[in-house]
């Protein structure tokens, strides 16, 4: 709380802690936004390397994998491999030992032209009528002496229905059963049937095992991450090859995650532990084998302090060369201010001749050019109330002088009316009665308000006496909602309507004239109008009328129609007010519309 009185007593110090919070969150939020994004461009690029990177090993594990179908490609269109295989062949002779070796032959000349022949472990070739070929150093090995015994494995039939083509048995469990073979390392196999001489009928079948040393070695001539690790599953999702320490049940959950995206490459951030790592992962659709490598996420984002760092460098030097500039700013802003102060407080003490001293353009010096001349006005007008308050004296004491007191004025028309009885001349009375009323109502209340009742009671005694100048030149029809009677309106609202209908409407038409005078309830408002069927008027007159200010001096109270329209829209608000409608020669409408109110409110006293 301190920190903030201290701040909002000085204009200075809140415009720079305001420009230096304007400059601080614009900041943040880009250094912010920008750190987010280059973690995220970062991590999307380092993730697409490790994808390509793993493209390449994906490129590389088919490419071997092709090579040993090379080879079993040979064995299948060898013809000497065919006679050995075929139901005639007899053994023991000299044309099978002389087949044998031919076969012999053949397998150690592709083994010279092979590069992959040494990760070979062993070739079986099990024929149908009991003779078996065998190469390799693990063939001794394996349980497997005849094709009756290879027939019992569940993937013999699968093989078979390929008719020639290749089957991927995968990782080969009669050798890697420690059961069966102890210390010996992971094989994988392979499987065709091959044909006899006319390609018609199965006369054996080819079996070949590679050890997985072949992915390794390839590996080690790949570019992998910093701490990845390279994981391989075949077509049956067991593991083939795997890195050391390579967490295979975590792998496994990934591989399951990997087919739930149904995308033969790509990568995913697994987060599911308290070590987040990428995975990166290629399906190899020619043998349905995955390769996944994963990847640390602290190696994937180890480039994000140097980032970090620079965003803070930045920041600090925007802020520490914003917050120079914007202290000379507000520092140069706010002098011409401390000045015209200074100039203020000498005024406060008395020095009224005091004047600020800023000579600029902008806006100070225009604050500082309007309070000189505010001051020079102040002494002005000082000197004028001075003059005007002798004045107002004098004028005072002559207005006593000339002022008629209403008391002499009624007693006047009394003892004029008791003349007018004494000499029975009662139409002199009624008038005297009736102008008598009419001043009362004028000069006594000082309410701006009367009811409509009173107010069409006015207007009846006006019309009294306008009836005793015009004679029967016009009559008057009242159609009043009762329950408006009692309903307030403003003080000497209908008498300018109905003096502008008698003066301008009935007196300067030919013959007999009629004045119409109604009040209705529509709503929430009263309607009134005053109808008469004179001379009427064209649009320019009534613009007139309605602007003319100077007929205001006429009639009976000097209120015209503009005074009217004026008090009722600064007292009802600008919807209300005088609609005026007229067409020459035929007559003239005049209407008054305001709310319904029963009771004076103190707003509406105030604007009367």
């Amino acid at each position: 709380m301190k920190v903030v009185a201290f701040i909002n007593k000085s204009i200075q110090r809140k415009m720079f802690f305001y420009l230096i919070l304007a400059t601080v969150f614009p900041t943040a939020a880009i250094g912010i936004c920008s750190y987010l994004i280059s973690i995220d461009i970062l991590k999307t690029k380092v993730s697409e390397s490790v994808t390509e990177s793993l493209g390449f090993i994906k490129n590389g594990i088919e490419n071997e994998m092709k090579q040993v179908e090379q080879i079993s490609s040979y064995m299948y269109i060898n013809n000497d491999i065919r006679k050995i295989l075929a139901k005639d062949f007899v053994e023991n002779t000299p044309e099978s030992y002389y087949a044998m070796v031919k076969a012999s032959e053949a397998f150690s000349l592709y083994s010279i032209h092979s590069r992959n022949f040494s990760y070979i472990s062993s070739i079986q070739v099990l024929g149908e009528n009991g003779v078996n070929l065998l190469y390799g150093e693990e063939t001794g090995n394996f349980y497997r002496k005849n094709l009756k015994e290879m027939k019992t494995n569940a993937w013999y039939d699968e093989a078979e229905q390929l008719n020639g083509k290749i089957y991927w048995v995968g990782k080969d469990d009669n050798y890697n059963d420690p059961s069966k073979v102890a210390g010996k390392k992971q094989l994988i196999s392979m499987a065709r049937t091959i044909k006899d001489m006319n390609m018609v009928d199965n006369v054996g079948m080819i079996y070949i095992s590679f050890d997985n040393s072949m992915f390794q070695e390839m590996l080690r001539n790949s570019s992998i991450q910093k701490g990845g690790k390279i994981l391989v599953i075949d077509n049956h999702d067991e593991v083939v090859y795997t890195s050391e320490d390579f967490d295979l049940d975590r792998g496994k959950r990934s591989l399951s995650q990997i087919k739930g995206q149904q995308k033969q490459q790509g990568y995913l951030l697994d987060s599911d532990t308290a070590d987040k790592q990428l995975t990166a992962y290629y399906y190899i659709s020619r043998y349905g084998w995955w390769v996944m490598e994963t990847l640390p996420y602290n190696e994937l984002i180890k480039d994000n302090k140097l980032i970090f760092k620079v965003t803070i460098t930045v920041f600090l030097v925007c802020l520490l060369v914003s917050g120079l500039i914007w202290y000379l700013l507000a520092y140069k802003f706010v002098k011409p201010i401390k000045d015209l102060i200074v100039t203020m407080r000498s005024i406060k003490e008395g020095q009224l001749v005091a004047k600020a001293k800023i000579q600029s353009d902008d806006e100070i010096g225009v604050l500082s050019n309007s309070f000189n001349y505010m001051i020079d006005r102040i002494h002005i007008l000082f000197m004028k109330v001075l003059e005007e308050q002798e004045m107002k004296k004098n004028a005072e004491y002559k207005a006593l002088q000339a002022q008629i007191n209403p008391h002499f004025l009624f007693n006047t028309l009394n003892s004029i009316r008791w003349m007018a009885i004494i000499q029975k001349a009662d139409n002199i009375k009624d008038t005297i009665d009736t102008l008598g009323r009419l001043l009362e109502n004028s000069t006594n209340s000082v309410e701006p308000f009367i009811c409509i009742e009173d107010e069409i009671q006015n207007v009846k005694d006006y019309l009294s006496i306008q009836k005793m100048r015009y004679k029967d030149k016009f009559d008057v029809v009242f159609e009043i909602e009762p329950q408006l009677l009692q309903c307030l309106c403003i003080k000497f609202m209908l008498q300018p309507l109905v003096e502008n209908a008698i003066f301008h409407g009935i007196e300067p038409k030919p013959g007999f004239g009629t004045i119409q005078i109604t009040a209705r309830l529509v709503g929430n408002d009263v309607h009134m109008i005053v109808r008469d069927d004179g001379m009427g008027m064209d649009e320019q007159r009534i613009e007139e009328i309605l602007n003319d200010k100077e007929q205001t001096k006429q009639g009976l109270n000097g209120i015209g129609i503009q005074n009217v329209n004026e008090r009722m829209k600064m007292t009802y608000g600008e919807a209300y007010g005088i609609t005026i409608r007229s067409r020459l020669q035929e007559f003239t409408e005049i209407e008054l519309l305001l709310p319904v109110q029963y009771t004076a409110k103190e707003d509406l006293w105030e604007h009367a």
